[in-house]
This record gives structure tokens, C-alpha cells and sequence, in this order.
């Protein structure tokens, strides 16, 4: 099924908003914080500040607002408001909060990066408030800006027609398409890993395939970038985690926790700023791993990556903003010794020729709410 694309739904713009308040988490607050703290002022994920400091940088004009604002003060001081969302089409979050908020400011929306998780779960176990949220955006836009294809018919068979396919925009945080070097074999080559794991349950060490990442990462990466891992990211902050010692050291497949402790503080990084992350992500020669944000951050720093895509969300992503990717189905960890298999699955020309077209549509979707994006 094909999508509205925004040149189809805006001939001139006439008028350009000047004062954008932004629903998202607070950079501010984020960026003056460090370990546990940190983890949480990002919503669980350091790569969620990645998406929302697109936006500001992108567009001219906006302001902080969260998601706690006063409908009426919001109302009276901006002109129209900016969300950059994630995956929030999901049966499990129910975002009739949020909506009711929205509604009372009477104001244009634009939303950006809306993404579906479902699982294979039934359209009618979306929350009625979430699927309320979707319509009011729907009202208030030109159209919706979804990540793929995949969340696209999801929220078009929950009712709403107007949406645009855009991938993630904080690939073009700069206002640019990321220069990319070339990936070059040589004997002291940087090998990056980003993997994902939130906790140490039971499927957690069942997933044999992101556990063999864990391990391999451990022993043989140059650095590991943590995102949501809350046990890595309190332990390089000097927190107490003693409970979960021994099934930290099960789970790398390492004999004590000295020597956990030892390669963590070796090679373990967490950020609460994407300018440190970048920073540091601009030493490796290669970053691979399951986290599209992970990739993206790498992108923005010139280095190669490769995503390993292991559900629909990443999937969406990988397909429309043309990264370099491989299914967890085919992922095999000792391919990792290869550099020719390495540099065959990173086709850094094709993500250079589909991102030149990607970021004349995100223009053209800004511009079809009246929003300035910032060129460089």
C-alpha cells in the first residue's frame, strides 16, 4: 500500500511557525545526569535523546515543553507544537493522557517518528486513548510522520489515512546526509559493539543469539555502548550492584566478577550527551549492533556500522532509511573474523544515494506543517 507523501499535500506554504513548544523528555535535565539517574531522565534508553535533539536542531524556534505541560499556558505562548515520538503504537501503553492534554491546546501538531510494536498482537488490544491520540494528530497535521511501512498500515487500519513514511529524522541531526568513511582493514582494527538487554530474567538467557553478542563483545570488542542495560550503566557509575553480581558474571560466560568488572570498566560506555557519544564513538572503525540509535549515533560520526535487525521495529527502520543491516536470522557471531563478509553487508553508497532522497522528503514534510528546517 503507498502513503501520502508530503509534496502531495502542500503546494505553498505561506507562513512559517516561529514558537514550537516540543513534547519529549528534557535534554537539559538529561545531559547534568550520570548513570541510573541518567538512564531514567532518558525514558530507559540513552537513544531516545537521539530522535528528540533532531528536532531541535532541526527546526527553527523550539522550546522544551514535556509531557506534563499546562494546556493553557502552551496555548497562549506557541504556535503550534512538536512531538518526537517513538514506538507508541502498542497494546501495552495507553496514551489517552496525553491526548486529552493535546486537544485542549488547540493548536497545528507535528509528529514525528511514531513507530508500532505489536508482536503479533490483535489491532483491537490498542488502548482506545492511543488510538484517540492518533486522530487528534491526524486532525491537527498535515499528516503523521511514521517509521516505516510496517507502523504505516498498522495506523492506517486503525483509521487514520494521513501518513507519511520518514524513517528516523535524527539520522539528519546535522541538517545534512552524514559523511560516511570507508571501512579500512588493518591490524589494530576498532570493532564496536551495541546489543539489547534491559534486565537478567529468564529470557534474557535464553536469547541465545543476543547473549552470544554479550559474550563475544566482552572478549573481543573495543568498546560496548550501553543504552538501556540498568545493571552496566550503574556499575560504570560507581552504584551499588551487588544483587545482580553473580548473574552479570553467568551471563557474560566469565569466570568471576573481577573479571566483568575488569572488562567493563575497559570497555563499557553509557551517554546522557549525544556530543560525548559521538565523540567517542568517532575513535571505532566499525560499530555493529541491535540498536538502530546505536547505528545512527556511529552514522553521525563518520564511522561504518551494521544494524542487526531483530524485530519488526528495526526492520521498518533499516528497510526505508537504507542502513546497512543484517536479520538476526542470519547473523552468525564467528562471520565477525571475516572482514570481507564485514565490509559486504555495509553498503555505504546505498544508504548515501537513499538518504539524499530521504532528507528532500522530510523537507517537504516540515515545510507542510510550517516548520523551518535548518539546512547546513
Amino acid at each position: 500500500m503507498e502513503f501520502t507523501s508530503p509534496k502531495q499535500t502542500i503546494n505553498c506554504v505561506a507562513y512559517m511557525y516561529k514558537s514550537i513548544g516540543v513534547v519529549s523528555i528534557g535534554l537539559d535535565n538529561l545531559k547534568y545526569a550520570s548513570g541510573s539517574l541518567a538512564l531514567e531522565r532518558s525514558g530507559n534508553n540513552s537513544g531516545n535523546m537521539l530522535f528528540t535533539e533532531a528536532v531541535y536542531r532541526q527546526i527553527e524556534g523550539t522550546k522544551h515543553i514535556g509531557f506534563n505541560f499546562n494546556p493553557d499556558v502552551v496555548r497562549n505562548e506557541f504556535d503550534s507544537i512538536m512531538i518526537p515520538a517513538s514506538n507508541w503504537v502498542n497494546w501495552k501503553q495507553d496514551w489517552g493522557w496525553l491526548a486529552d492534554l493535546l486537544e485542549q491546546t488547540n493548536l497545528p501538531i507535528c509528529v514525528i517518528g511514531l513507530g508500532s510494536q505489536m508482536d503479533g498482537r490483535s489491532l483491537s488490544e490498542v488502548p482506545e486513548g492511543t488510538v484517540r491520540l492518533l486522530n487528534i494528530l491526524s486532525e491537527r497535521g498535515s499528516s503523521l510522520g511514521v517509521r516505516g511501512e510496517f507502523t504505516a498500515q498498522i495506523i492506517n487500519d486503525l483509521g487514520v489515512k494521513n501518513i507519511s513514511v520518514l524513517g528516523c529524522p535524527s539520522v539528519f541531526s546535522d541538517g545534512r546526509v552524514p559523511e560516511i568513511r570507508p571501512l579500512e582493514k588493518k591490524e589494530d582494527f576498532r570493532l564496536a559493539f551495541g546489543p539489547t538487554r534491559y534486565g537478567f530474567g529468564k529470557e534474557d538467557f535464553e536469547n541465545v543469539k543476543h547473549r552470544e553478542m554479550y559474550q563475544y563483545a566482552i572478549k573481543y570488542a573495543s568498546s560496548i555502548y550501553y543504552q538501556s542495560e540498568s545493571f552496566e550503566i550503574a556499575f560504570l557509575n560507581r552504584e551499588d550492584v551487588g544483587a545482580n553480581k553473580e548473574k552479570a558474571v553467568e551471563y557474560y560466560g566469565l569466570n568471576d566478577f573481577s573479571d566483568l568488572s575488569k572488562k567493563l570498566l575497559e570497555k563499557g560506555k553509557f551517554h546522557s550527551s549525544l556530543a560525548h557519544w559521538i565523540t567517542d564513538v568517532k575513535k571505532e572503525d566499525c560499530y555493529i549492533g541491535t540498536r538502530i540509535h546505536g547505528v545512527v549515533s556511529s552514522t553521525l560520526a563518520g564511522t561504518p556500522s551494521l544494524l542487526i535487525t531483530h524485530d519488526k521495529r528495526t526492520e521498518e527502520l533499516a528497510s526505508y532509511m537504507g542502513v546497512p543491516n543484517i536479520s538476526i536470522l542470519d547473523f552468525n557471531i564467528k562471520n565477525l573474523s571475516d572482514f570481507g563478509w564485514l565490509s559486504g553487508n555495509i553498503n555505504i553508497q546505498n544508504f548515501m544515494d537513499i538518504s539524499k532522497l530521504n532528507i528532500e522528503v522530510l523537507h517537504e514534510f516540515y515545510a507542510s506543517h510550517n516548520l523551518m528546517f535548518n539546512r547546513f
